[in-house]
């Protein structure tokens, strides 16, 4: 019994309850609907058994104890309400036994005994239909034992009577109580599945997420890789000729970067490629457009529709960014601080009668990659932008 009698802690618990109660909802809906129906057309049993009294059973009954069960019903089917029914069903338990304790005061004495019997059907109701978790089932057949012992008290039944009930009471209440604690463990045991199975889910879904990333990023710089990049280019270039948009590409080398590493060592190096790709990260931020490593010391941009002089005027901007960086560099020839030297080039299918069959999106990265080394032969730390 101890392995199965699994204890949760608080926040569990309270989680757990709320899948206990949802799992359950529509059921208890469906019960609690018939319950009332039964107890509604109970008031004919009123009508045969306790006719002189009837006035005032039927009051108790229909403007006392049917409105609780109305507004039961109705909290049941209520959001909020949902999660506090089980605790809310037990205090009603006690408004019914209390009715029947009631009516066991007004009635005949030799039809009380009927009305003691009702005290059955609620146990049988409470620990058997309701799906009341072993806590609330418990005490609901604490109030229901402690009233029916009053009551077969106040109408002085006989012993083979009181036996006879109890017996049978205590039956119902023992095979519902056991009922009810497995029915929690085997809920509780399925709540575990369920929330492993979705701690798995969640787990595979960030694994394939963290997967994604590494098959499109750069480790190193946290840019797009050259794998992204060769996809993103071919569908921007198609893009740009069909819309007929002009299109960049920049690519930038590290000055000296060599003379860098072996100057400050490859950790530093590292440490340096970082640096520059957070920069040049914060100049990629449009739709369409892409910042990547492309190899080593060398990336690259992507400009969707962007001429020109829009891809010089940003590019003398990433100059800017990297001079105001300072990042030192003691082994450069051109200077105390990092630089980087880029090409740009620009075809814009607005403009320029070209047939797509003819130019291949590899011939405007080879323009770039030309002025990149025009702009080194010219001393470096510079651009050279040219169409195509």
């Amino acid at each position: 019994m101890k392995d199965i009698n699994l204890s949760f802690n608080e926040e569990t618990t309270k989680a757990f309850n709320s899948y206990y109660v949802s799992r359950y909802a529509t059921y208890m809906q469906r019960v609690l609907l018939g319950i009332t129906c039964l107890f509604t057309l109970s008031g004919f049993f009123d009508y045969l058994l306790a006719s002189g009294r009837l006035t005032s059973i039927f009051i108790f009954r229909y403007s006392v104890v049917l409105p609780c069960l109305f507004c039961l019903n109705l909290l049941v089917f209520h959001r909020y309400f949902i999660q506090f029914i089980q605790p809310i069903i037990v205090i009603y338990i006690l408004i019914i036994c209390g009715f029947l304790f009631y009516l066991g005061l007004r009635i005949e004495q030799d039809v009380k005994i009927y009305y003691i019997s009702g005290l059955v059907v609620t146990q049988l109701v409470s620990v058997s239909m309701l799906r009341l978790r072993f806590f609330y089932a418990l005490a609901a057949s604490f109030i229901i034992f402690f009233c029916s012992q009053i009551m077969l008290y106040v109408i002085h039944v006989s012993l083979t009577n009181f036996l006879l009930f109890n017996y049978f009471a205590g039956s119902i209440t023992a095979l519902g109580l056991t009922s009810n604690f497995f029915l929690e463990q085997s809920a509780k045991i399925e709540y575990l599945h369920r929330q492993m199975t979705q701690d798995e889910m969640h787990a595979l879904e960030e694994l394939n997420i963290n997967l994604d990333k590494l098959a499109h990023t750069d480790t190193l710089t946290g840019l797009s890789n050259r794998r992204t990049f060769d996809e993103e280019w071919a569908k921007e270039w198609r893009r740009a000729h069909r819309s007929e948009q002009p299109i960049s590409i920049v690519i930038a080398d590290i000055d000296y970067f060599k003379k860098f590493n072996d100057h400050y060592g490859h950790q530093a190096g590292d440490i340096c490629l970082k640096t520059v790709g957070k920069i040049l990260k914060q100049f990629a931020q449009r739709p369409g457009d892409l910042a990547a490593r492309y190899g080593g010391e060398e990336f690259i941009f992507l400009l969707s529709d962007t001429d020109l002089e829009e891809a010089s005027r940003l590019t003398q901007q990433l100059i800017n960014a990297i001079a105001e960086a300072k990042i030192p560099h003691e082994a450069s020839p051109i200077g105390d601080y990092l630089s980087l030297s880029f090409g740009v080039s620009c075809i814009n299918f607005s403009t320029t009668d070209i047939d797509i069959e003819e130019v291949l999106p590899s011939d405007l990265i080879r323009k770039a990659d030309k002025n990149l080394y025009a702009a080194k032969e010219q001393g470096r730390n510079r651009m050279v932008a040219d169409y195509l």
